[in-house]
């Protein structure tokens, strides 16, 4: 019987294919606001506000550095975040990823409408450098608390970073990103190069603080129809930056480089793979991803999540039926985290997560 590890050991025989004590317990990637609100309406009292949604539920927990992921593209300094207008109706603002929205002055719940985004050309990428410039020392040395933590506490270390897609989006908006894509090769380079500089940056800094476990990019390039661009022009524009980030990530020492990508992403895992990938997640089933298919087609690959969220809002019995399909098979592979394929969305009960927990870590 395999003796008990710290969660750092945990993590490195996972993402190794080693035998462990027991799966990691990230059963999610997070909580929806709304979600918090009928649980705490249930009887919930989370002993944490703002809840700390991992520690709350017992999962196993890594030291962090935030540089970007979904928030931003990596800037630092960041934009302000500020109202440019308000005629009491709507808002205009500013924010920290220097893009424009407008939103209703209350701040009620609607999709934030963007007016404009940072980068249209390659002269404005220039103006943005200073922001992008990875010998900036302050960008990194505040996550020092988190560097001390890993050591000290014996907690992997996760980079999270916003991915080569995902850097380009930020800085160009959807829309204008898709068109530029086909009609400006140029630009699309020059920001995949900006990103590839930024990231072997941090990286560089943040191993001079102890040792890197993991680098974590947010892409959400994938809907339920598949890729948001093709896998050609993922090989021309993202697949030599991400070998060559993905190279530095393992020199450093970093036993995982992850990939967060919603939807059905079947057509670029073995872009990814390519690319030095070897950890991905959420598999969203409702995109018609299915894990198990996934595992005899890439049996190294680290995946995560996979298990049908919407089985949780059904019934107990729905959950069982979702676990004994897929638990035992995943488990019995190796590199396998169980967890929900996104957030608990806001139609799960309290009690219903609970007991998906408890069955889940039960194996």
């Amino acid at each position: 019987m395999t003796a008990v590890m710290t969660t750092r050991e945990r993590y490195l025989a996972t993402v190794r294919f080693q035998e462990i004590d027991r799966p990691l317990r990230i059963e999610a990637i997070g909580i929806d606001d709304d979600t918090v609100a009928r649980w705490k309406d249930e009887g919930w009292e989370p002993e944490a506000d703002p809840v700390n949604f991992m520690a709350e539920f017992g999962m196993d927990v890594a030291a962090p550095a935030f540089f970007g992921a979904h928030l931003h593209p990596g800037f630092w300094p960041l934009f302000e975040e500020k109202v440019i207008k308000d005629d009491g109706h709507r808002q205009l603002v500013q924010t920290q990823s220097g893009a424009m929205l407008e939103r209703f002055s209350d701040h009620s719940m609607t999709i934030p409408h963007f007016v404009s985004f940072p980068v249209k050309t390659v002269d404005d990428l220039k103006l943005l450098m200073p922001r992008l410039d990875p010998a900036n020392k302050e960008r990194v040395d505040v996550w020092k608390w988190s560097f001390d933590m890993a050591r000290n506490v014996k907690w992997p270390l996760f980079v999270y970073c916003s991915g080569c897609f995902g850097f380009h989006r930020h800085l160009m908006g959807f829309e204008e990103l898709m068109a530029a894509y086909a009609l400006e090769p140029e630009l699309i380079h020059a920001m995949s190069a900006a990103w590839e500089a930024l990231v072997i940056g941090i990286l560089d800094r943040c191993r001079a603080h102890g040792p890197i476990d993991a680098v974590l990019f947010w892409e959400d390039m994938c809907y339920k129809n598949g890729p948001m661009i093709s896998p050609k022009m993922f090989k021309e524009y993202i697949l030599p930056y991400y070998q060559r980030v993905s190279a530095r990530a393992y020199e450093l020492g970093a036993s995982g480089v992850h990939v967060d990508t919603d939807g059905d992403c079947a057509l670029l895992i073995p872009l990814f793979l390519e690319g030095g990938v070897n950890w991905l997640e959420p598999f969203e089933v409702q995109a018609g991803m299915d894990i198990r298919v996934v595992r005899k087609n890439h049996p190294k690959l680290v995946i995560h999540g996979g298990l049908d969220k919407r089985a949780l809002a059904v019934s107990k019995k729905a959950i069982d039926a979702e676990l004994a399909a897929k638990l035992p098979f995943m488990l019995e592979r190796g590199g396998y985290i169980p967890s929900i394929d996104h957030v608990v969305p806001p139609d799960v009960p309290l009690e219903n997560w609970l007991y998906f927990l408890d069955r889940v870590r039960a194996g």
